[in-house]
């Protein structure tokens, strides 16, 4: 059974594992936040603010930067090469 855009977004940010958030409703967050620039068009450098933003919002200081950086290049290569389908 194939994953829903939403459900393949949620996936890439768990397994990416490196927002440690410690309920599931600061998970929700940082993967609601994604999806909606996602859906507004954001990506690449973009992408990395909103999860640096996340990050400041929920934990007080930024994520790791080379790790923010890939998977924000990660998930919009992937969004990318979906609405080019």
């Amino acid at each position: 059974m194939q994953q829903t855009a939403e459900e393949e977004i949620k996936t890439m940010l768990k397994e990416w594992g490196k927002f440690p958030a410690h309920a599931e409703a600061d998970f929700n967050c940082l993967f609601n936040e994604v999806s909606t620039a996602l859906q507004e068009g954001l990506t690449g450098g973009d992408l990395v603010f909103v999860i640096q933003n996340e990050f400041m919002n929920h934990f007080g200081e930024e994520g790791p930067a080379e790790d923010v950086a890939h998977i924000a290049g990660v998930i919009s290569d992937w969004w990318l090469s979906k609405q080019s389908s």
